[in-house]
């Protein structure tokens, strides 16, 4: 009786949780990523595919709240299509095993024009699913795009879910429509500064903002903080030849950490 007790407080606390996954490099800065270029941007902007060099496979898992049982597991693969772009398709799982699940898969493709402009489209599918009680599925467009205004800033901005796809209306879960715009400045070679700010008609104005602090350019050291719902983020990175290992977590003002790792492939 206790743990269905808490199941179901930890679903509706984070129930929306599911659309807004960062991985831990986005995180870590607070949960920012809009104008940043990496194989993350898949399910944040997919604009930041845009400019790939090289084929990265990723993955990333996340126990929320320290539960064994409410998690997300991530998967990510990017291709560089020489002279046309870049695809990308991302998977994710947010849920309890064998109790609920609200899958999302991604698929974004992405066009650089001249280095200075990018732009994307990504085709998702969301699935949600009770076991014994309820299954619905819907389809959504996100649009993104990103401009590298210099080396040191970059302006991104999406709008997520927008063909105003829904569940139908007894699903508890909801596919948000939401407009955002976020900035990336690259103080110096080894400091950067994130912020994104984004509206959702329910949900209203959120913004997040953070720092990343690269150390012998292996180690990236990473804070942040979110204003809707308040919460605060730390994380860490390793870089490691083709390799890329990240730490990071949440910090709920009342639900406590969701600690995640991510971990990054170039070919």
């Amino acid at each position: 009786m206790r743990s269905i007790f808490t199941y179901l407080v930890l679903i509706c606390c984070i129930n929306i949780n599911a659309q807004t996954f960062n991985a831990a490099p986005f995180q870590g800065m607070g949960n920012t990523g809009l104008a940043s270029e990496s194989i993350y941007s898949i399910t944040n902007n997919a604009a930041g595919l845009g400019n790939l060099e090289r084929t990265t496979v990723a993955i990333a898992y996340q126990p929320h709240f320290m539960s064994k049982e409410l998690r997300t597991q991530a998967a990510y693969v990017a291709i560089p299509v020489q002279k046309v772009g870049a695809l990308g398709f991302g998977i994710r799982n947010y849920g309890i095993a064998h109790v609920s699940s609200f899958l999302t898969s991604n698929l974004a493709y992405a066009r650089s024009f001249g280095g200075v402009f990018s732009s994307s489209i990504s085709a998702n599918y969301h699935r949600y699913y009770v076991e014994n009680y309820i299954s619905d599925n819907a389809f959504s467009l996100n649009l993104g795009g990103l401009i590298r205004f210099s080396e040191s800033v970059n302006v991104g901005f999406v709008f997520r879910n927008a063909t105003f796809s829904k569940f139908k209306d007894d699903t508890e879960q909801y596919l948000p429509a939401e407009l955002g715009v976020g900035f990336l400045y690259k103080i110096s070679k080894d400091l950067s500064l994130e912020g994104d700010c984004y509206y959702e008609l329910e949900q209203g104005v959120n913004i997040r903002g953070g720092l990343a602090y690269s150390v012998a350019e292996i180690i990236i050291l990473r804070a942040g903080a979110s204003s809707n719902p308040m919460q605060y983020f730390g994380g860490m990175g390793l870089v490691w030849n083709k390799f890329q290992f990240d730490v990071s977590s949440s910090f709920h003002t009342r639900l406590g950490s969701s600690p995640q790792i991510a971990l990054a492939y170039a070919f």
